[in-house]
């Protein structure tokens, strides 16, 4: 089950990877986020939900598990 939450971050391109293991996994806030990788607090959330997206995209494509 982990595996394919694994390979659902690894199919996101940078920064948008790195944005979804620092908010979910390290729990850091947007806006520390956006301060350590130099974008705008709004950007980081936009790229969350767009990511978000993705993946929930990817888990209906291949076997429907749903983490998102």
């Amino acid at each position: 089950m982990h595996q394919e939450l694994y390979t659902a971050i690894d199919s996101l391109n940078e920064p948008n990877r790195e944005i979804v293991i620092r908010r979910y996994f390290f729990e850091e806030k947007p806006a520390c986020i956006a301060k350590a990788i130099s974008l705008p607090t709004k950007e980081i959330e936009n790229r969350l939900y767009q990511s978000k997206l993705k993946m929930r995209k990817y888990f209906e494509t291949n076997g429907g598990y749903e983490y998102v």
